[in-house]
Order: C-alpha cells, then sequence, then structure tokens
C-alpha cells in the first residue's frame, strides 16, 4: 500500500488530490492460471523489463492474453 499526491494543472492554477494505491504480487504461474480459469488463453510470458525469459530476478511480468479461440486481425 502506498499513497500518493498529484498536482493537476487547471489554468494557471493546481488542484492537489491524493490516491491511495494497493499492490499484490502473484507468480507467472498464478497469473497463467486465473487467466485460463476466466476464459482466456495465454500468449506471451515475459520479463516486463527484458522482453525475455523469466529468471529469479524478474521484477515484472508482462503477460499477453486473449479470449479462448479468437484470433488477432491486422
Amino acid at each position: 500500500q502506498y499513497d500518493m499526491t498529484f498536482f493537476v494543472r487547471e489554468g494557471e492554477l493546481f488542484r492537489r488530490f491524493q490516491e491511495t494505491h494497493f499492490q499484490r504480487g502473484y507468480t507467472s504461474d498464478q497469473m497463467e492460471e486465473l487467466l485460463r480459469r476466466a476464459g482466456l488463453e495465454v500468449i506471451l510470458v515475459e520479463d516486463g523489463d527484458t522482453h525475455g525469459a523469466i529468471t529469479d530476478t524478474t521484477e515484472r511480468v508482462l503477460v499477453v492474453a486473449r479470449e479462448c479461440g479468437k484470433t488477432s486481425e491486422v
């Protein structure tokens, strides 16, 4: 949990507002299982910083998923 204070310019003045953010960590295996249980197909899982394979030192994971049976249209 962490608190953040923002100052947003409105004309020549700034409006101040605060938010409290909550963060929870999951392993990549847990994320993949939750996505599958939600009916999604996992396309890609990689290190969010290096875009390589996940290692013991990976801090953020990038997961790409889509609805099962759907294809991307370009």
